[in-house]
């Protein structure tokens, strides 16, 4: 079963398990996800702009793909 953005359920665990995501983390992801979501976008430029101060991430992730 798939929840979304190509990723099944073992593919999720695997990746909570790999990162030592536990429920409480997801909790806490939740919950603050409830309160930043009126600032997405404005948390998301933030966070490309400070990305992209490193020269290595132009690598991967090119200016012109976050126009």
């Amino acid at each position: 079963m798939s929840i979304g953005l190509g990723v099944d359920y073992k593919d999720l665990e695997r990746l909570l398990d790999y990162f030592e995501i536990r429920e409480k983390d997801v909790k806490n992801l939740r919950f603050l996800g409830n309160i930043l979501l009126p600032y997405k976008e404005e948390f998301a430029d933030a966070f490309y702009n400070n990305l992209m101060k490193f020269e290595d991430i132009k690598e991967y992730i090119p200016e012109s793909k976050l126009q």
